[in-house]
């Protein structure tokens, strides 16, 4: 849902961000934010790591790095780790999205 403030016209929405790693952590945010750069900040000032961790939008399946604009309304991200161990990873990454969706 998209609300409008009185003082402002930026729209805030609610960002569902989904961590995995040694545990899934399910974080949501209200926010004003546009870009992943922005994002990013606000979920990092929330207790979430972000750094070495690659986001996916689930709206649109997309990698979201430096400005990108993030899709419009209520949003979930799904971060996981850049870099795997022997592939390890990318077996956790797929269940875990899985679950999640």
């Amino acid at each position: 849902m998209i609300n409008k403030t009185k003082d402002n016209a930026s729209a805030t929405r609610t960002v569902t961000a989904f961590s995995s790693g040694q545990n899934i952590k399910k974080v949501s945010i209200e926010t004003s934010s546009s870009t992943w750069t922005q994002l990013k900040q606000e979920l990092q000032n929330a207790g979430v790591m972000t750094d070495g961790m690659s986001a996916i939008s689930r709206a649109d399946k997309k990698n979201l790095n430096g400005d990108s604009v993030l899709p419009e309304g209520d949003i979930m991200i799904y971060l996981m780790p850049e870099k795997t161990n022997s592939g390890k990873n990318e077996t956790v990454i797929s269940k875990t999205v899985k679950t999640l969706s």
